[in-house]
């Protein structure tokens, strides 16, 4: 029973907070309910320990719970998605690490799994949805599609040579289709981040902590290297430059640096004082319901995970 009240608890706290992220006005989600919940998720496991004397569960809740919790944060430094996604996997690693029949490896490993399938689905939908509505955004893609020809027509005939390849002209067909809507999705991404993802705003509309577009803006500081540019770092230093020097050095400018910047209260003063009137705002995917979603399916046994353990 204290299992399942603690992935009650976790799912709870995901669901309202996922209503904030949804239906707030900048997406902005209370931390409070998934604090409770790790607390909760905590101490239930430390009483379903003392109830069965052993300390097995606890190990495996703090094992789960402080990989979730690295990879969570870890992503959020890479700025791959907001402090509330990463608070959310916390949640997750603490207060529902393992199934309510008790420790094990693949509720975890489902539960991970099917975090990045509701993800892509969420996605795709999300781009599907805004795909449909705007008439800007189609233009754009569309635009894209014909000042790229080369490029995608070149990702189209690698997906033909894939999909000739396979075992059998359904599995061809399947292919093909799976994997053109892949690129052409992935074109739509790009569009759909510049086109959709980003309103100009009067800064008097602006307030602290908003992701803004920094390009062409006097900020009065540098970039700074997240966790893959401060490796890219130690490991170019040690090589004697090798890394700068070589084409891998585009890992470093694409990947080693956040484009992502919160707005200070002293750059949003100073920005008012340079006479800036208005501002790109970024707007991030919306992530939170997904953590609820993909606790509820792994609950139920819904997994892909479960037909791999099968064979």
């Amino acid at each position: 029973m204290l299992l399942e009240f603690s992935h009650i608890i976790a799912f709870s706290a995901l669901f309202v907070s996922g209503l904030f992220d949804v239906f707030s006005e900048k997406g902005d989600v209370p931390s409070v309910f998934s604090v409770v919940a790790v607390v909760a998720g905590i101490l239930l496991h430390i009483g379903y320990a003392w109830s069965i004397s052993s300390f097995t569960p606890i190990f495996w809740m703090l094992g789960v719970g402080l990989v979730f919790s690295l990879y969570g944060w870890v992503a959020y430094w890479l700025g791959m998605w907001g402090g509330a996604d990463a608070l959310a996997m916390t949640v997750l690693g603490f207060a529902a690490p393992y199934s309510v029949s008790g420790p094990g490896f693949i509720h975890g490993l489902s539960l991970f799994v099917n975090i990045f399938v509701v993800s892509a689905v969420y996605a795709v939908l999300f781009a599907f949805y805004r795909f449909l509505k705007s008439k800007e955004l189609r233009l754009g893609f569309f635009s894209s599609l014909r000042e790229n020809k080369l490029v995608v027509g070149g990702e189209l005939l690698l997906v033909v040579l894939v999909s000739v390849f396979q075992s059998s002209i359904v599995y061809s067909l399947l292919s093909f289709f799976v994997l053109s809507v892949l690129v052409l999705l992935f074109h739509l991404t790009r569009v759909l981040e510049d086109v959709e993802m980003s309103t100009e705003v009067s800064i008097g509309d602006v307030e602290v902590g908003d992701i803004i577009d920094t390009k062409g803006l006097d900020l009065g500081r540098s970039r700074e290297r997240n966790l893959v540019g401060k490796i890219f770092q130690s490991l170019d230093g040690f090589l004697n430059g090798l890394l700068s020097r070589s084409r891998f050095s585009v890992v470093e400018e694409r990947m080693g640096y956040s484009e992502i910047v919160g707005l200070t209260e002293d750059e949003l003063n100073d920005l008012k004082d340079q006479g800036v009137e208005s501002l790109s705002v970024k707007e991030g995917l919306r992530l939170v319901p997904v953590f609820p979603a993909a606790l509820v399916l792994t609950d139920a046994g819904v997994t892909i995970v479960t037909y791999f353990t099968l064979f």
